[in-house]
């Protein structure tokens, strides 16, 4: 049976995805991933008061799960508890669990006293004293594995100081975090944007890695960090892992690190290294590969054809050949359907376009041009539809797109709604592209816009960057390619 176009699809409607090999669910003009055996999770409250005894200088709770976690009163300092939240129904199909936790205060005044933290009725405790878990240093990822099994069924907080708080603030199953109680928690569910590193202010670089939620609007929020602050960095990913490449110059690095899209608060950790070091090139790539493509070697001449590819899923893996573009080029950008990956434009200005089939390996072959020879742009897709806004020279403002299943010029989309820039960020949706920051001229932005991808138009305002940037990379977990 065929569906009927997307814009006829009614709210609820249910499919089984025969790539992805999951159930999903039509609703706000796209298709989200369902689970059968969610189990109730609740949510992110305001914790109980504790009326009085608390110890000169020790706050009350700030955050808490509902549920049994948060019921009763505390007297006399920490005394409190047990308090024991049930996951209805437990969580099946455990392999990797862990616990954000916080024994609150600072080790000396912790000292020998138990404050208990379980998971699933086993003590962690001192696994959170190993993890320094205290609330002077700021709440500590565990893993409590070992602990659970395979099935998680409850776990339970417990005050037995007369001076701390011990706290749970979140839960990881697999790579996903199912509930945060932190004050920057998305309960959003769908695609998720992120943007690493990038120029602050002419010389100034930085580590910091933000997200959106690409489905709805509104300003860039905290993730984590990079290992370094630097620019000129690529960025491939999954729809569950990021992978951005190093930005060192002098000597150039080739070094590649990973971030679990869904696990806010946890820094990048290093992936394995680049076949052939360098900067300031392209990414794109699937569900299974990521490819890097052109870039700067730090050598004369300070362009390079090499691509290099990835298994996203294998850390620990280095990058290995995968061809040639047709032209050395640096400061170029990419996007992908789930088969082709595409490269555009680059430093010269160069108008080039050029393809090459993610699941083999072999060279770029040419696809057409650009409106305009360009470098410094950014790109973004849906597996139909490919988009480069933005770049140089003359900081333009303007958008071309691609039918990605066939070859041809570009054609121009619409225009961003700020002024022209350059060295812009850019992820996507099946819906929309989401473009970040730039630098206009000489001034770095703080805008985010988006378009949606399938309809020709100028960009629409999505909200703000939390600081001024110009070239971060970005990429997401719904992506063309997957």
């Amino acid at each position: 049976m065929s569906l009927p176009p997307s814009g006829e699809i009614p709210q609820g409607a249910i499919r089984f995805n025969t790539d992805s090999q999951r159930l999903e669910f039509y609703a706000q003009g796209e298709w989200w991933v369902m689970s059968t055996d969610t189990p109730n999770l609740g949510r992110s409250i305001t914790a109980v008061n504790y009326s009085s005894g608390w110890a000169s200088g020790i706050s009350n709770p700030t955050r808490a799960f509902n549920g049994n976690l948060n019921q009763g009163a505390g007297s006399n300092g920490g005394n409190f508890g047990p308090f024991t939240y049930t996951f209805s129904p437990a969580i099946t199909g455990v392999t990797h669990a862990r616990m954000r936790v916080s024994l609150g205060a600072s080790p000396a005044q912790v000292g020998s006293t138990v404050n208990v933290i379980k998971a699933d009725g086993t003590d962690v405790t001192a696994k959170a004293k190993s993890a320094n878990a205290y609330s002077t240093v700021g709440f500590q990822w565990i893993d409590v594995t070992s602990e659970v099994g395979n099935t998680w069924n409850t776990m339970t907080v417990q005050g037995t100081s007369g001076s701390t708080n011990p706290s749970i603030a979140a839960v990881e199953v697999n790579g996903v975090v199912l509930l945060d109680t932190t004050e920057s928690i998305d309960s959003t569910p769908g695609p998720r944007g992120l943007f690493g590193g990038g120029g602050t202010s002419p010389g100034v670089k930085t580590d910091q890695i933000e997200y959106i939620n690409i489905a709805s609007t509104g300003n860039s929020v905290d993730f984590a960090t990079l290992t370094e602050p630097q620019n000129d960095k690529m960025a491939v990913s999954s729809s569950t892992r990021g992978v951005f490449t190093d930005a060192i110059y002098s000597p150039i690095s080739n070094e590649i690190e990973f971030v679990t899209i869904a696990s806010q608060g946890v820094d990048a950790a290093d992936f394995g290294d680049l076949n052939t070091a360098r900067v300031a090139g392209a990414g794109f790539g699937n569900q299974t590969r990521g490819l890097f493509a052109g870039g700067d070697p730090g050598s004369s001449p300070n362009n390079t054809s090499k691509i290099d590819y990835i298994t996203i899923a294998s850390q620990g893996t280095n990058a290995q050949e995968f061809g040639d573009l047709t032209v050395s080029k640096r400061q170029t950008a990419g996007c992908a359907s789930p088969t082709r990956g595409i490269n555009f434009g680059g430093y010269g200005p160069t108008a080039v376009i050029e393809f090459v089939t993610i699941g083999t390996l072999g060279d770029g072959k040419n696809f057409g041009d650009l409106t305009v020879g360009s470098y410094g742009g950014s790109g973004a897709s849906n597996p139909v539809r490919g988009l480069y806004a933005a770049g140089a020279p003359a900081h333009q403002q303007k958008i071309d797109y691609i039918t990605i299943a066939s070859g041809g010029d570009a054609t121009n989309f619409g225009d961003l709604s700020n002024m022209g820039t350059t060295y812009t960020g850019g992820c996507s949706s099946s819906i929309r592209a989401v473009f970040v920051g730039g630098d206009h001229p000489s001034v770095y932005g703080t805008d985010i816009e988006y378009v949606n991808i399938m309809t020709e138009g100028t960009a629409v305002k999505f909200g703000d960057y939390q600081h001024a940037i110009s070239d971060p990379v970005g990429c997401s977990n719904a992506h063309g390619g997957l």
